[in-house]
């Protein structure tokens, strides 16, 4: 399988819009990034895992998983390659695709998708949201005002995410709730250009908050349910060493990741997730680094190695209540079993599987 590249919608229901004021610094969290205290190889965050293979037919070809939902009966993939959501068993088996094309109800292009009790909520081209039962029946549409790139929902409102899409879009999030529109993160001048092709920004903490980040800033916002505010929650504070830091203005994304690179510079984080009193996320500092934050203790533990009997993941694409979902391509893992040998059974049954390159990933979940 190919990998695809990291880098490179509600006018029916809009009855008003709003923009949000300056966000509050009150009870901002520091987490403290001190790079000097990464845990080097071999020592890995994660001991154990458990693998899914998921079945390869000719018209279910996964070339670049960009998130995969678990619910209680099926699995949702988003190939960002095709723009496309396939519907899987729990135990892999292939079931079926929401239908692409330029008729009623398919996709186009699909970017995002968030799944709520028994509907999908599909961003595709852009602009328009298609909402599926979860067999993927279609049931109708909407369309936006200005492109969005990421969609979440949390309660009754709806969420939307643009990573410097819009040019006439001065917020990157956009929240809508009983006809109204409200916008918050207000984008950097500096930035504006830098387009970028994210993963996920949104992630649940409880049935009240939710947490929102990106990776044009070292701060994460959380929006509060109760009074519908979007506040700085935590500052990642890298001193000195992060590209958000500094003012530059960008011309387009290669320069921004030329920068990165030329000056060993941070570019923001990714991967955000939350569990129970632990904050995970990573970043790009030479090479990868996975951090995980104690929210009660408040200490931080750095790893440049994820799992001890694998390489680090493509990506990772997911998350369940207390589990991490990666995925694994096979040319990655048949290279890598090529130079070193499994530790263990589950490996070792990796590097057989591995041996055919054009099979479909392998989704691996790391228990928190």
């Amino acid at each position: 399988m190919k990998k695809g590249c990291l880098l490179f919608l509600l006018v029916g229901l809009l009855s008003s819009c709003k923009q949000a004021g300056p966000l509050s610094n009150r009870n901002i969290k520091t987490i403290d990034i001190k790079l000097d205290e990464i845990k080097p190889l071999p020592e890995a965050a994660f001991q154990d895992f458990i693998f899914l293979e998921l079945e390869t037919r000719d018209d279910c070809l996964l070339e670049d998983i960009s998130k995969t939902v678990f619910d209680d009966d099926f699995i949702y993939i988003l190939s960002s390659f095709g723009g496309n959501i396939y519907i899987f068993q729990k135990n892999g088996q292939y079931i079926s695709k929401l239908k692409q094309g330029s008729g009623p109800g398919e996709l186009v292009f699909a970017t995002d998708f968030y799944v709520d009790n028994d509907r999908i909520y599909v961003l595709d081209v852009y602009r328009k949201i298609k909402e599926y039962d979860l067999s993927g029946k279609y049931l109708k549409e909407t369309d936006l005002e200005s492109p969005f790139f990421l969609i979440s929902k949390h309660n009754q409102s709806l969420f939307l995410f643009d990573p410097n899409l819009g040019k006439n879009n001065d917020y990157h999030l956009a929240i809508y709730e009983n006809g109204e529109k409200s916008s918050f993160l207000k984008k950097k001048d500096e930035f504006k250009r830098v387009g970028y092709m994210p993963t996920n920004v949104f992630v649940e903490t409880n049935n009240q908050n939710m947490l929102i980040s990106h990776m044009l800033s070292d701060t994460i916002y959380q929006y509060n349910d109760e009074d519908k505010s979007v506040l700085a929650s935590y500052y990642i504070d890298f001193h000195g060493m992060s590209v958000n830091s500094k003012t530059i203005e960008m011309r387009d994304p290669r320069m921004y990741q030329k920068v990165c690179k030329d000056n060993d510079y941070i570019g923001g984080i990714y991967r955000l997730a939350f569990f129970e009193d632990q904050l995970f996320f990573s970043f790009e500092y030479k090479k990868s680094v996975y951090a995980f934050y104690n929210t009660d203790t408040e200490n931080v533990d750095l790893y440049a190695n994820l799992l001890s009997q694998l390489p680090n993941p493509t990506k990772i694409v997911g998350k369940n209540k207390k589990e991490l979902i990666c995925v694994y391509y096979m040319n990655d893992l048949h290279e890598y079993f090529e130079d070193n040998s499994p530790v263990g059974d589950k490996a070792d049954k990796l590097r057989s599987l591995s041996s055919d390159v054009e099979k479909n990933p392998i989704l691996v979940i790391l228990n928190m």
